[in-house]
């Protein structure tokens, strides 16, 4: 099968083996019952942001020369482009693309910049039928033992399908990858015999001259002015110099003071991670373009180009950071063996280790110094030493366990999951600008392409100096922008800021000391089509696929929805998958809609009298007389009657409280915790005893009326029983019986979201293609 660990020197062609031989495992193997056993979805999660969109046009292009990219979806996900429809067919075989942070928070129910109501689908999904890649696994940080203990998790727990990983780099130490659940160290794969005289041996044995920059080592490292000066001075005309710093704020300052010391002829060119999509794509493009002008072009980078990146440099220049780092950025020198006896590495001490470790700092300053002077290559360099194990927060099974709750805390408030993700030092919003007068319109949705990564810290100190509102986000509990609170920002949540605050720059990026006005991304969008429209389901009362273009009775949408339900478990074909309760789910998931209060919703003056609707016109309808109801919440509380077993029993299904909890999470609002929802008070979450009397605007002892679920199926009228549903202890309290199903041997947390996932699908689909609409009075 694939490897669990491949390490190969740097420029043999990693990403080329971490996506063909899934390939051909998957469409080609002579044999069937290996076809069967290879993920259907290969998940590649990369370090830095800058490899992703190299690495999508790389794949693209050998879908394309395979002819099977009608056949294979490649799909991206990034802080600044939304993929969602990578989702939306598990059946078809697909490549999923992303950064660390976004792929990982995700495999974590915490999906970054994704709509919270989403989060478990996208969970099930990734846990699910995937074949992990980590690629450059020197520069994951916390996200290492977590991937490691997350593939443990899934080995221990189960999933529907095989669900593997395997991790790359050039400089990985094995015994990196033993964590607690997995304490074995994988057998590492690498290259074998490489043919003389050929490409590969080109890159293997290119070399590069190791010099200081400087002749005298400061213990304090240079200033920026002073970096710039010799690095101007080392630049060759007509080549590219690439300059690797370790910050953020210095790269900018490196930057400027070479742009002044070079002159307007050499092309110099700033990258790094608090970039826009669009405008760090057109800056990796002219920093990696080989059609040099006669000045030639020096590239200041920080981590950005510092793996992955098949960008080449006669002169490397580099601030002395952990070795495995080093290893990587060398292999931007002589990358193809172009410049042999001229390539030359020149480092550079530091103000400060950050984010490095001050050890691992000093540990490759000394061997710089020891091997000054020395021609080698990139297997030499990384022979000379390995880093030590990252020390990071270890995820346990009890973590993921409570992750699988996707409701906030008591404060309105949720799980950070950034230390499993990023280094703590790496924990950032996304920020949006836009023209703003006061607070955002409840509507307004940040476009991906306008998202930039910004320090949590650096963003709350920003928004706190300021002298008048500048920065909101969006309260899913109110359906309202409200102010940033110090306390209230997480990573990886969305921010908006008014544009004529600045922070940032096309050239320069997130710049907190930049006061012009940001100019906003503009671009005309499609409208959304009907199984996207979730990523405007922001509210905890919004329901936008309750209003489709035309008006479908419930009986016919629950009829609908069963049938794609069975469509997608065949195309499927899951050994072991509880088809009957997936499609008994689907029939019920909106039998909560036939509540009064819905309907007073969906019903105008041309709806005939009797009819039930599941979807209206398009349209909002009026606002809902009952503040954050939910339809789903009616569904379970009218599924936990006495009535409703033999109509569970009547579609087929055996495990009614798996069927009742599809039902009630088809729309990742009512899950675990059924909780009355906080007001506001004073900007923080609270409850009034009104509050308390009402859960998801139901109200204890009343009545849903019988619902047709077609082709002659009726649930009775039933009484609906709130306070089981919002107990936190007790033997009939739906919570117990949750915790049941994820304890469940033939369940578990990962397969119980993949079935949440499919009953999602299966609303979708029927909600974009009902077989009928209802005849209008049109009088």
């Amino acid at each position: 099968g694939l490897p669990e660990l491949l390490r190969v020197p740097t420029g043999a062609g990693k990403s080329v083996a971490a996506v063909l031989p899934w390939l051909w495992r998957r469409r080609e193997h002579p044999d069937l019952a290996v076809r069967a056993e290879t993920p259907r979805r290969l998940v590649v999660a990369l370090p830095l942001r800058t490899l992703v969109d190299q690495f999508a046009d790389d794949v693209e292009s050998w879908l394309v020369r395979l002819g099977v990219d009608e056949e294979v979806g490649l799909h991206v996900l990034l802080g600044g482009r939304r993929d969602d429809e990578w989702r939306t067919q598990p059946e078809r075989d697909s490549v999923v693309l992303g950064s660390i942070d976004m792929l990982l928070s995700r495999a974590l129910n915490r999906g970054y910049a994704a709509s919270r109501f989403r989060w478990p689908m996208e969970f099930g999904l990734l846990n699910n039928d995937s074949h992990w890649v980590f690629d450059e696994v020197q520069l994951l940080g916390a996200a290492l033992p977590t991937s490691r203990q997350l593939q443990a998790f899934r080995d221990h727990l189960g999933t529907w399908r095989p669900t593997r990983s395997t991790w790359m780099s050039a400089t990985v130490d094995p015994a990196w990858l033993t964590t607690v659940d997995a304490p074995v160290a994988p057998v590492p794969v690498g290259l074998g015999d490489v043919p003389a005289g050929s490409h590969l041996a080109a890159v293997v044995e290119a070399t590069r001259r190791i010099e200081p920059l400087l002749p005298d080592v400061a213990a304090k490292g240079p200033q920026p002015k002073k970096i710039a000066e010799r690095v101007v001075e080392e630049h060759l005309p007509g080549t590219r110099t690439l300059v690797f710093v370790n910050t953020v704020d210095r790269a900018r300052k490196v930057a400027a003071a070479i742009r002044k010391a070079a002159g307007k002829d050499t092309d110099v060119v700033l990258i790094h991670s608090r970039f826009r999509a669009g405008d760090r794509a057109q800056l990796t493009r002219r920093a990696t373009n080989d059609e040099l002008p006669a000045a030639g072009r020096i590239v200041v980078s920080t981590q950005a180009l510092e793996a992955g990146v098949d960008v080449s440099s006669h002169t490397l220049v580099t601030e002395a950071c952990a070795w495995s780092s080093l290893v990587q950025r060398a292999g931007r020198c002589n990358r193809r063996g172009e410049a042999e006896g001229m390539a030359r590495l020149l480092w550079v001490t530091t103000k400060n280790a950050a984010p490095y470790d001050d050890e691992q700092v000093a540990q490759t300053v000394a061997l710089l110094q020891e091997h000054g002077g020395q021609q080698l290559t990139g297997a030499e360099l990384a022979d000379l030493a390995l880093d030590p194990p990252p020390s990071t927060a270890v995820l346990r099974r009890r973590d993921l366990e409570a992750l699988f709750d996707t409701l906030p805390d008591l404060t309105g408030d949720d799980v950070d999951v950034s230390p499993y993700v990023r280094d703590t030092n790496e924990r950032d919003v996304f920020v949006a600008w836009r023209p703003l007068d006061g607070a955002p319109a409840a509507d307004l949705r940040p476009d991906a392409e306008e998202l930039v990564r910004v320090p949590v810290g650096e963003l709350r100190k920003w928004v706190q100096d300021a002298d008048r509102p500048i920065g909101w986000m969006h309260d899913h509990l109110e359906r309202a922008w409200r102010p940033v609170r110090p306390g209230s920002l997480r990573p990886g949540a969305v921010v908006l800021v008014d544009a004529s605050a600045g922070g940032y720059t096309p050239a320069g990026g997130w710049d907190s000391t930049s006061r012009a006005a940001v100019e906003p991304v503009t671009g005309e969008e499609a409208p959304p089509e009907p199984a996207a429209l979730d990523g405007h389901d922001q509210a905890v009362d919004d329901d936008p696929l309750s209003h489709t273009g035309g008006p479908v009775a419930l009986a016919v949408h629950l009829l609908d929805t069963e049938q794609h339900a069975r469509s997608l478990v065949g195309a499927l074909a899951i050994p072991g998958l509880p088809v009957r309760e997936v499609c008994a789910a689907a029939r019920l998931h909106d039998l909560g809609k036939a509540h009064p209060v819905f309907q007073d919703v969906l019903r105008d003056e041309r709806t005939p009298a009797g009819v039930v609707l599941a979807k209206s016109r398009t349209g909002s309808g009026p606002d809902i007389s009952r503040k954050g109801f939910r339809h789903e919440a009616a569904s379970l509380a009218a599924l936990r009657a006495p009535a409703s077993a033999s109509v569970i029993e009547v579609l087929g299904a055996q495990d009614h409280t798996l069927v009742r909890y599809l039902v009630a999470a088809h729309h990742g609002k009512v899950r675990i915790g059924v909780r009355p929802l906080p007001s506001r008070r004073g900007g923080r979450a609270d409850w009034s005893r009104d509050d308390v009397e009402t859960a998801l605007g139901l109200e204890h002892g009343e009545q849903l009326p019988a619902v047709d679920l077609g082709d002659g199926v009726t649930l009775p009228a039933t009484t609906l029983d709130v306070e089981s549903l919002t107990a936190f202890a007790g033997p009939n309290t739906w919570i117990a019986e949750v915790l049941d199903l994820l304890g469940c041997e033939d369940l578990g947390p990962f397969r119980l979201a993949y079935l949440e996932a499919l009953v999602v699908l299966a609303d979708w689909r029927a909600s974009a293609r009902p077989s009928a609409l209802v005849k209008e009075d049109s009088t």
